[in-house]
């Protein structure tokens, strides 16, 4: 078994939003009374690349991912003692996991090297104009419980630096019924993106935050997206040869691509001040 091979999960992502809106709705009838309320904040933190693609029997796989900053502000608004509309302005950046050479295919040669092939990278620097519903209720005297579900509008920018194509090759040895081959395989990776491009996210999210007196607070939030289009193509061309000490010579070549998609958590600490605050 190939130990860079992906194993995340393929998760429903669409089923586990609309259960979180079914929990902001169940839980709306316990809030406290907020309406004509505004809360204004910042926030920082990390954002991980998600990988559902199946690639087991690839010669280039997606490696592990890296944490990439992510920071922003945000503010929102509550029409309703239970709801709130949240929106705001925030930046990231888009990460392409290392790109690794797999020997599943050949799990019986002696390869000379098993090393990442291209390092993680950064594909797009992103402005991000959330539009979501939001709500919370009290868990413990100012200790409160978010949920917020909705959509994302991601503007993405190239980055210049971006390693859009690299070849290499690896070597190793086998031996079958008492014959040792020599293995070759050489491959090509070119990876394509859009100089600029935008999409639509669908967002979900979980936080709580605890409100100090003179209306400010600090709050912690784990968010999931899901992006609908590809953003990325990773197309990898190779030619596979092994030969006997025989001198019999075997020739095979082809293509593979990986197609990459917006996928993400993220998680962020965040200050916020609370403005027009009804009383009781």
């Amino acid at each position: 078994m190939d130990n860079y091979m992906n194993k995340t999960p393929h998760f429903n992502y669409i089923n586990k939003a609309s259960l979180l809106l079914l929990l902001i709705l169940f839980l709306s009838s316990q809030l406290s009374a907020q309406k004509n309320t505004w809360t204004v904040g910042v926030n920082a933190g990390v954002k991980q690349e998600l990988n559902s693609i199946s690639q087991n029997y690839r010669y280039i796989i997606l490696g592990q991912n890296d944490f990439s900053p992510q920071a922003g502000f945000q503010f929102s608004y509550y029409f309703h003692d239970n709801f709130a509309i949240e929106s705001g302005l925030s930046y990231s950046s888009t990460k392409l996991p290392a790109l690794v050479v797999s020997t599943l295919k050949h799990a019986n040669v002696g390869w000379n090297e098993r090393v990442p092939f291209m390092p993680s990278s950064t594909l797009y620097h992103s402005i991000q104009v959330p539009a979501l519903l939001s709500s919370s209720f009290s868990i413990w005297k100012n200790l409160k419980f978010y949920a917020k579900t909705g959509l994302c509008l991601n503007f993405m920018i190239q980055d210049n630096d971006v390693d859009i194509k690299r070849s290499g090759e690896l070597t190793g040895t086998s031996i079958k019924d008492g014959i040792t081959y020599q293995h070759l395989l050489d491959f090509d990776v070119e990876i394509n993106t859009a100089p600029t491009a935008y999409e639509l996210l669908l967002n979900a999210g979980i936080g709580i935050g605890y409100e100090f007196p003179m209306g400010l607070g600090i709050s912690f939030n784990a968010s999931f997206a899901q992006g609908f289009i590809i953003t990325t193509d990773v197309l990898t061309s190779y030619g596979y040869i092994w030969s006997s000490t025989e001198h019999e010579e075997f020739f095979t070549s082809g293509y593979e691509n990986i197609s990459y998609k917006t996928n993400y958590y993220s998680l962020t600490l965040g200050i916020f001040y609370k403005i027009n605050s009804n009383k009781k």
